[in-house]
């Protein structure tokens, strides 16, 4: 935290300066002067704010805009600040008075639809969470749910939600399938690999999913790993081996010796000859 008594000596010298500032009529007709004394205040406006200090942020981002109505930086970082408190309304008229200072610049309507949007997803949020008790083994309810909680920036709840849901007794191969989906548009091959290792519990006997995790292993450059996990597919399926033998996706761990190994076809084992019993001679009449 910034220490108290260097914040206030700061607003103390500020104020004395905004106020010498725009009672100079020089200044007030000086746009580039205007927009570099907010730029400065509102910078500061942003460091209180990434401190959570937010009454003062607030205060220093009101400053910035007496400076300098019509600076996209505070309007943009206000905003922000009012929509992290909840308070919407303030945000959208923070937004709609920097479209009427600068009505050519798309930004401030691209800022008033970010208000909307946000308003409107933290009200998703809040209504899905109410019905989240009496819904939780319902896929589509659960990954919809999930899927705003990522758009509310909450990644860990959207996981805890997810996991609980597959950790039933009930098993769907097709439930786990999109939690991997789900986690594979958004690149968190992390979170995937934990999914497919648990998921090979749940079901170790799926070639198949043993394959795909060996797959993302060597994608993740985990060549031991991956070799593991190639060689329980192939001990379950040995179909696979050609299909890996070609597979672009293990060309990182193609080099390991262990893996030029289980590429090799398993010789079949010899048998000993079977004796041919010599032919009967026929008898002569």
């Amino acid at each position: 935290a910034i220490d108290p008594q260097v914040v206030r000596r700061n607003e103390v010298y500020w104020k004395v300066l905004i106020a010498e500032l725009l009672s100079n009529p020089c200044f007030l007709r000086d746009d580039v002067a205007r927009r570099s004394y907010s730029k400065l205040r509102s910078s500061l406006g942003g460091l209180y704010a990434n401190r959570h200090m937010d009454r003062e942020a607030e205060r220093v981002l009101l400053d910035s805009l007496d400076l300098y109505p019509a600076s996209g930086e505070a309007r943009s970082r206000l905003a922000q600040l009012y929509m992290t408190q909840y308070r919407f309304d303030d945000a959208k008229a923070v937004c709609e008075e920097w479209v009427q200072l600068d009505p050519q610049n798309p930004a401030p309507y691209g800022a008033v639809g970010d208000v909307n949007r946000t308003r409107e997803l933290i009200a998703r949020e809040k209504e899905l969470a109410s019905l989240y008790d009496y819904n939780k083994k319902d896929p589509n309810f659960i990954f919809q749910y999930a899927n705003v909680l990522c758009e509310r920036g909450k990644p860990a709840e959207a996981d805890k939600v997810i996991d609980a849901f597959l950790d039933q007794k009930t098993f769907d191969a097709l439930w786990w399938q999109t939690a991997v989906n789900f986690y594979l548009q958004s690149g968190q091959a992390g979170r995937v690999e934990t999914l497919l290792q648990r998921w090979c519990v749940r079901d170790s006997k799926n070639a198949l999913v043993w394959y795909n995790l060996a797959k993302l292993q060597a994608a993740l450059s985990k060549g031991t790993e991956s070799v593991k996990s190639l060689a329980q597919a192939l001990k379950l399926d040995a179909n696979l081996r050609k299909q890996a033998q070609g597979d672009p996706q293990f060309e990182a761990i193609r080099p390991l010796p262990e893996f030029q190994k289980l590429m090799q076809e398993p010789l079949l084992p010899s048998l000993p000859e079977i004796p041919v019993p010599p032919k009967k001679s026929k008898k002569k009449s």
